[in-house]
């Protein structure tokens, strides 16, 4: 059962007004049959000396006198009182008996009365309830008898229980308003007390608003007031931190670097959205495991262990297809290191570039120096005496103008390169037909096309619309297409060059019957300097840079390349160009 505060002030309050009412009840009660005692006592005394001076005359008269004993009978009826009386000798010449029972108690009073002294004796208690007195008759000098009173002490009596039982009402009257009172000064004190209990449980679910009043101005009225500054105050610091926090947790969440804090134990503290983005499946498996556990299997676990144990730690790992630079910093608590903050920051795309700019410089060299070597040799075999003979002249003549060719188409792709990558080229776009791009680029590719022995088809829509583009970039695009479409084509094949309609604008690409792309290549094709695996030496090769530049051009005009591709099928390389009525607007 549960005891409220109302409860135990209540009790406590009764408890108390009952205690002092029994102890004043007993102490007045005592008080008042001590009293009562020696009154009555007083009187009893008092009525034996009244009856000594009634029966002295007639003493030796009163044992057989009827006259004699009728004021004694009247005397012992008014007073209620028993008497004795005692002539010469200690003899009992009369008594009258009714009320008391003496016992040797009455020996013991006519002894000291026949012996001269008076004789005084009151107990009225639960027990016994008897009051006696005894007188000596004295005549010339001489004890010649004695009177003894007693007396049961039942008007006495009578007042005490009447006391008592007053005290009994005024004790159930006092019990009662104290409960009342009580129970009312409780219900104002535990209401202040609910109060400041309510009080506390809002500052403990963070409302710091609620202020409480006082009903009195006592210490609980004081310990209000002292609540509602502390709430007052409390919810400044709150409101000032809970500031700090929101603007913590924007910058925390606005960085373009993961933040993930761990605790000393390995477990995860705090991760922003860029961190989930960036390090995936392990930082999920840290919101329940350990960082050794979530980051087992890279190199970022025996970073995390190293900086756990109090050093800072800078590493680099691959996570998935990603390459993150960590920094690792433990935060220390009085000298002991209680957790680590990890920035984690994607250097995939430096990463990429770096390693992009070590294999351009590499292939680039190797494609110019092949040129250069090959117009060194035939410098040096002319001038060895080749040049005597016509024929081995004409060939080499011819030779190294291919290879000059070469040289100059490779440093145009170098230099289109540099300029997209340094975004230092500018499109000139404008409304084009698309048909009349698809004719130009016929039309050129034409004589190409017949020294490879393949033919140009062109599948275009005669109501085709206009689209918003860079017409001699896209001839250039559409021509690299073309090309790589000759090398890769048996002779008498068709290379189609179309246009169509798509989805947001007009479908234009080349189409081929050749001898396709394999499938573990598809994702490479578009890398710098990378070429198709080749089946013979006499296969004609170029440097790997046309379709890099092509998919660059394509991106600038807001599109993608899409390339579908079936080995021994042919392939189709395509790209959708906005409309010129979109673009514009």
């Amino acid at each position: 059962m549960k005891y409220t505060l109302r409860f135990w002030l209540t009790l406590l309050f009764v408890v108390v007004v009952f205690t002092a009412i029994v102890v004043l009840s007993l102490k007045l009660l005592s008080s008042l049959s001590r009293s009562i005692a020696a009154n009555t006592g007083a009187e009893v005394a008092h009525q034996a000396t009244l009856l000594r001076s009634l029966v002295e005359p007639g003493l030796a008269r009163i044992a057989s006198d009827e006259r004699e004993q009728q004021p004694v009978v009247d005397f012992a009826g008014s007073f209620q009182d028993d008497v004795w009386i005692y002539g010469p000798g200690g003899r009992l010449a009369f008594k009258a008996q009714n009320f008391t029972q003496p016992g040797s108690l009455l020996e013991q009073a006519r002894k000291a009365a026949l012996q001269g002294f008076p004789f005084r004796h009151a107990e009225l208690s639960a027990s016994r309830q008897i009051v006696m007195a005894a007188e000596p008759i004295r005549q010339g000098g001489s004890v010649v008898g004695a009177v003894v009173v007693a007396n049961n002490g039942s008007d006495s009596l009578a007042i005490v229980a009447e006391t008592r039982d007053r005290l009994y009402v005024a004790a159930a009257l006092a019990l009662l308003v104290a409960g009342t009172l009580g129970s009312f000064f409780s219900e104002i004190i535990a209401r202040q007390v609910a109060g400041l209990r309510k009080g506390s449980l809002a500052m403990a679910e963070g409302n710091f608003d609620l202020r409480l009043k006082g009903l009195f101005p006592d210490e609980i009225g004081e310990l209000v007031n002292s609540f509602n500054t502390m709430a007052e105050r409390l919810g400044s610091v709150f409101s000032a931190l809970r500031a700090q926090q929101e603007e913590m947790s924007t910058v925390v969440e606005t960085m373009g670097e993961g933040l993930v804090a761990v605790r000393a134990d390995g477990s995860l503290l705090l991760a922003n959205s860029a961190a989930y983005e960036l390090l995936g499946p392990p930082l999920r498996t840290l919101v329940t495991k350990p960082a050794g556990v979530a980051f087992a299997g890279t190199r970022l676990a025996g970073a995390i262990n190293d900086a756990l144990s109090c050093k800072h730690v800078v590493e680099t790992a691959e996570i998935g297809d990603r390459v993150v630079l960590m920094h690792a910093s433990p935060t220390m608590d009085d000298g002991t290191c209680d957790g680590v903050v990890l920035i984690f920051r994607d250097v995939t795309r430096q990463t990429k570039l770096e390693r992009a700019q070590r294999d351009f410089i590499s292939n680039a060299s190797h494609e110019l120096r092949t040129p250069v070597s090959a117009l060194k040799g035939f410098l040096e075999l002319l001038g060895e005496g080749a040049s005597e003979d016509p024929a081995i002249r004409d060939k080499f003549l011819g030779t190294m103008e291919m290879e000059i060719n070469r040289l100059e188409r490779l440093v145009d792709e170098l230099f289109t390169l540099s300029q997209l990558d340094s975004e230092q080229i500018y499109l000139k776009l404008a409304r084009c037909e698309v048909a009349d791009i698809i004719h130009n680029v016929a039309t050129i590719a034409g004589p190409l096309a017949e020294a490879s022995e393949t033919t140009i088809k062109t599948e275009v829509d005669p109501f085709s619309p206009l689209v918003w583009c860079d017409r001699d970039r896209i001839v250039q695009v559409l021509l690299g297409f073309v090309d790589n479409a000759m090398k890769h084509s048996p002779s008498g094949s068709p290379i189609v060059l179309f246009a169509r309609p798509d989805v947001g604008g007009v479908r234009v690409g080349v189409r081929d019957a050749g001898e396709g792309i394999p499938t573990g290549e598809l994702n490479k094709i578009f890398e710098r300097f990378y070429r198709l695996t080749v089946k013979s030496e006499d296969e004609k090769r170029g440097a790997g840079l046309g379709l890099s530049i092509a998919k660059e051009i394509v991106e600038a005009h807001g599109s993608s390349i899409r390339v579908e591709s079936v080995p021994q099928e042919g392939s189709t390389f395509s790209f959708v160009l906005r409309l010129a009525e979109e673009s514009s607007t």
